[in-house]
């Protein structure tokens, strides 16, 4: 890759996230206020703007405009964000969609339960050519405890399977802790 396009490449990226915190210091507050004259007025508050610019990143063309944004929202821990995370399950990319479900896990919703099965798949996994064997040890173990707060006991045999086979034993140490957590 050139120089040129590895700087524009960096530059557009720079600027999504550049745009998501001036949304969040520009973009007025929604707060109920008494002004000094006795006027009541409604405001935006910084934390409302930041979710309302990470939603629209969730539709940028960049994988990782569209990741720091999921993860952002995540952070944030804001329920406006559930319809959008809810959508971005549903994402091409496979980082950014169990990055959504990871974050959806985090509200308890269970559209997240399909993706965070996913993870779990060392089969699925290994068609992921972009993350090295340590990143997908990484997001099963995540998934795992993302999957097991979700729905409990019902992860149990996918645990034992997990625990039983895989082929990390990080990954199996993981799976039994979860597994003991799930009882």
């Amino acid at each position: 890759m050139s120089p040129v396009t590895v700087f524009f490449r960096t530059l557009r990226r720079a600027s999504a996230i550049f745009i998501g915190v001036a949304a969040m210091f520009l973009h007025p507050p929604l707060e109920w206020r008494a002004a000094s004259q006795g006027v009541v007025g409604a405001q935006q508050a910084p934390s409302e703007a930041a979710v309302d610019g990470l939603i629209g990143l969730l539709k940028d063309p960049d994988v990782g405009v569209r990741r720091q944004a999921v993860s952002s929202l995540a952070e944030l821990g804001n329920a406006r964000a559930v319809p959008a995370l809810g959508q971005a399950i549903n994402d091409q990319e496979p980082d950014v969609r169990w990055n959504a479900a990871i974050s959806l896990a985090g509200f308890g919703d269970r559209r997240a339960v399909g993706p965070l099965k996913e993870m779990l798949d060392r089969e699925r996994l290994a068609r992921v050519t972009a993350m090295r064997e340590d990143q997908k040890e990484d997001a099963m173990i995540v998934a795992m405890t993302a999957y097991t707060r979700l729905v409990g006991k019902d992860a149990n045999s996918d645990l034992q399977r997990i625990a039983d086979a895989d082929p990390s034993l990080r990954v199996r140490a993981a799976a039994k802790s979860a597994l003991v957590a799930a009882r």
